[in-house]
């Protein structure tokens, strides 16, 4: 149940965060003029969701547990 928790809001997070980059950048940066800006325009959304993913992602993770020492018997 966790799993599908992490992931549920971790994309929706990422979808959120990557459409705002999208609208911000058409919204105050300089339009799109040919094909070349629009790919740069929609791959910066994508990687800004991606990053956003794995951000909130990394937060429903489990600490790694740490190892007891092993015995070394001679």
């Amino acid at each position: 149940m966790k799993r599908l928790i992490a992931n549920t809001v971790s994309s929706a997070i990422a979808l959120i965060a990557g459409a705002a980059t999208v609208l911000v950048s058409l919204k105050y940066l300089k339009e799109p003029e040919g094909a070349t800006d629009w790919i740069v325009l929609i791959l910066s959304g994508l990687t800004t969701g991606t990053i956003a993913f794995f951000i909130t992602w990394g937060h429903f993770q489990d600490e790694p547990v740490a190892d007891s020492p092993e015995k070394t018997e001679s």
